[in-house]
């Protein structure tokens, strides 16, 4: 490990002292609330939120380290500034082939191994590497909530893009990917051959494919990629969506925001905040949809009224 005065310097640099840095390298995972957030399709996913004094460390190795070093490949599309979901989406449209599939276990997968591996290649000697991989993982992983996790996953799974990349390129495929999901189109039928060597491709990642989330679909079939349907020939939102969507701000409309809540049973601190954001994506895909700007009219009316 490192030595007495190189370890002072390190909290040094950090801006805290050096036995609060001690407990926090020594012991990071009582450093994170806890908490779970349900799933679309059942199930929850755990949310690991560091404290601030932790925060401020990632947040700093995020911006010293990890940003000036990070050179995100085309089809690395998730967690990327000056990117977002249609990145994702516009290199399949048109292509009426698509297979879509998703990481299991995705920051989990990610071991505290690799991410010392990760800092040794950035140039760190193997001990400040430990070091620095102790303030970024929890039990041994990447913990999804600290602020690190995205772009060190992104960098770790550079090797797995480009090993996709230039199989694709050999058929004239599309490729990206947005955090765990793996979207690849064409023009032609994806057989089962190419399939099983993208699985192949993941597993020497050390990675594996969630087979319940592994999909092909063709010609005449719905394509819905992160949330945005490009079944028309360009990203719309699915009309499932709009739907509720609709009949919510209509139905605020029509009793209130309060009388609407109770009716639903929708007593969610930040269910107003919720349907604003679902309603900023639908206008980030569809632009020129007359319903968002009303609705956004809407929602502003309601809080009013309650003021």
């Amino acid at each position: 490990m490192l030595n007495k005065e190189e370890f002072n310097k390190i909290a040094e640099l950090f801006g805290v002292l050096p036995q609060e840095f001690y407990l926090l390298v020594r012991n990071p995972d009582i450093f994170y609330c806890n908490y779970k957030i349900p799933k679309k399709r059942g199930g929850y996913r755990e949310i690991s939120s560091p404290s601030l004094k932790l925060m401020a460390m990632q947040r700093a190795i995020l911006k010293q380290i990890l940003m000036p070093n990070f050179n995100p490949l085309p089809c690395c599309v998730g967690y990327v500034k000056d990117k977002n979901i249609l990145d994702n989406v516009i290199p399949h449209i048109n292509n009426p082939y698509l297979l879509k599939t998703d990481l299991e276990d995705f920051f989990p997968s990610i071991t505290k191994e690799k991410v010392i591996y990760l800092f040794i290649k950035l140039g760190f000697s193997t001990r400040i590497s430990m070091l620095l991989a102790a303030l970024c993982c929890k039990k041994g992983a990447l913990p999804q909530g600290a602020p690190t996790s995205p772009i060190i996953s992104n960098m770790i799974m550079q090797s797995l893009d480009v090993a996709i990349s230039e199989e694709c390129a050999r058929k004239n495929f599309a490729y990206t990917r947005y955090a765990d999901d793996i979207t690849i189109s064409s023009k032609e039928i994806i057989d089962v051959n190419f399939f099983y060597r993208i699985q192949d491709i993941i597993k020497s990642s050390g990675m594996s494919l969630n087979e319940g989330k592994t999909h092909f679909y063709g010609p005449g079939n719905k394509k819905i990629i992160t949330g945005v349907s490009i079944s028309s020939g360009k990203p719309k939102l699915p009309r499932k969506t709009k739907r509720k969507l609709r009949q919510e701000v209509n139905m605020i409309e029509k009793y209130g925001l309060l009388n609407h809540m109770e009716r639903t049973q929708q007593m969610s601190p930040i269910y107003i905040m919720s349907l604003k954001g679902k309603l900023a994506f639908w206008k980030q895909v569809e632009p020129d949809c007359p319903f968002v700007n009303k609705s956004f009219a809407v929602l502003q009316k309601a809080i009013e009224r309650l003021d």
